[in-house]
């Protein structure tokens, strides 16, 4: 439950949102003034802004988790989209004297960056709800341009991961713009035929124009909303970064799980339709705290276990303080925030059941929460496909080599473990995203041990 204070704070966040909104609206879009278009302008803005806050946040468990900042962000770019589109409109007509009737340069700004900052899926969300407003600027191609763009978005096969595809986009966006004006000049507008080549003209230099002011936006909005882009986390990903030069040199198993945990993190993420680029670099760096003291952890090992020496409740501490040095470690390298989300995240608050079991045949008083990690559980798909990738990986490492094994079964088993501990909960992840992510990792993995695989039935002790 929220309290009054809290309310009373969403509602005021709100209110001087619409004034804003209103006020800069009547003050850029309208030329002549009236009391009338301002007055509907004031009534229709709420009402407009109060429905697509409602529609984001309905939405929001099937895409993405959105917060009110992310909210004010998408409606900020429905307006910079048509101001944007309007005051290049007039540049364009007053050094290049297009005086054509409702001449409109296309922008697609608000499609680029919400696909760039919030994924495809969210972009073409976008897209429908930013036609809305084409009503009150009473040009019906105001509607139809953002639709065009969430058409694109929607089937759009590369990710915005260089500058090459933003402009490939936008050029993209900017020939389907073209086509459809086209269709609407032949279809309704037949006294504007003689000036067909100016309106595509303008369309096309809408899409390089888009491409400049993305790009010039992008630092601007990182900043000020704390986002960060694919292209960031793709940059992150080179495997040259100092951090990840450093895991290599002091924990050299632990950076080939990484790099192995990438992979299947990648790939499951690609299939089930979340953000491939953030998944393979916040599991590139999930470990990164096991650089303080790499020997405590098997896969650094080389026949000595300092655990047979220590307390299974001191093990479990320096086990569970991976978590919190990763977090530190990324903050110190300013990782951005959902990488160090996925460092923070990728155990949940699951158990360090070899010493727990260990304590408890010992004799000692045990308390289950001193042998949990410190969570929480994973807040997003991506960060729920790592813990899954994890667990996965390095179960699949520790089996012996002349141990055969139905991997299809185990890997089941191993996820199956994760979900029935409730570690998955908060992630997004759907059953059918499970599935599909076992699929992966079953292909994925059995290229790499199919010398051990056994495929026929196995008893449980074989497994």
């Amino acid at each position: 439950m929220k309290s009054g204070k809290e309310k009373i704070n969403k509602s005021f966040f709100y209110f001087i949102y619409v004034i804003i909104w209103t006020l800069i609206t009547v003050i850029l879009i309208y030329p002549n003034f009236s009391f009338y278009k301002i007055l509907g302008t004031f009534i229709f803005i709420p009402i407009y802004i109060y429905f697509s806050f409602k529609f984001l946040e309905k939405v929001k468990p099937i895409y993405i988790n959105l917060e009110e900042k992310d909210i004010l962000f998408l409606n900020i770019l429905i307006f910079l989209d048509v101001i944007f589109a309007k005051l290049f409109t007039y540049t364009l007509i007053y050094f290049n004297n297009f005086n054509i009737p409702n001449l409109f340069v296309p922008s697609f700004v608000g499609i680029l960056l919400t696909s760039l900052f919030h994924g495809k899926k969210m972009g073409a969300i976008y897209g429908i709800i930013a036609g809305i407003p084409a009503f009150l600027f009473n040009n019906p191609i105001l509607y139809f341009l953002p639709m065009i763009g969430a058409i694109r978005s929607t089937f759009i096969k590369d990710d915005l991961i260089s500058r090459a595809a933003i402009f490939k986009s936008s050029m993209i966006g900017a020939c389907g713009f073209s086509a459809l004006l086209l269709s609407l000049i032949l279809a309704f507008y037949p006294s504007f035929l003689p000036y067909w080549y100016k309106y595509l003209f303008a369309a096309f230099l809408g899409g390089l124009y888009s491409f400049l002011v993305v790009n010039a936006l992008i630092p601007l909005f990182e900043v000020l909303f704390d986002y960060t882009t694919n292209l960031t986390y793709l940059n992150l990903s080179n495997l040259h970064h100092p951090l990840l030069r450093k895991l290599l040199l002091k924990a050299p198993g632990t950076y080939n799980h990484s790099v192995m945990v990438a992979t299947l993190a990648e790939a499951a993420a690609e299939a089930i339709g979340a953000n491939t680029v953030l998944a393979k670099c916040g599991a590139i760096y999930h470990d990164i705290g096991k650089i303080k003291r790499p020997e405590y952890f098997i896969e650094n090992q080389h026949g000595y276990n300092p655990h047979d020496f220590l307390d299974p409740r001191e093990s479990a501490e320096i086990i569970k303080s991976h978590v919190t040095e990763g977090i530190k470690l990324g903050k110190k390298y300013k990782l951005p925030k959902k990488v160090i989300d996925c460092i923070a995240q990728h155990h949940g608050n699951s158990l360090i059941k070899y010493f727990y079991e260990k304590a408890k045949r010992m004799g000692l008083q045990v308390n289950e929460k001193d042998f949990r990690y410190p969570g929480p559980k994973p807040q997003f798909r991506e960060a729920g496909i790592i813990m899954l990738a994890d667990v996965v990986e390095a179960a699949t490492r520790a089996i012996k080599d002349d141990v055969d094994i139905n991997l299809k079964q185990f890997i089941h088993k191993l996820i199956q473990k994760v979900v029935d501990d409730d570690q998955l909960s908060q992630s997004g992840l759907s059953l059918k995203d499970i599935r599909l992510i076992e699929k992966v990792f079953f292909k994925i993995l059995s290229g790499v041990y199919h010398k051990r695989i056994k495929y026929e039935k196995q008893t449980e002790k074989e497994n």
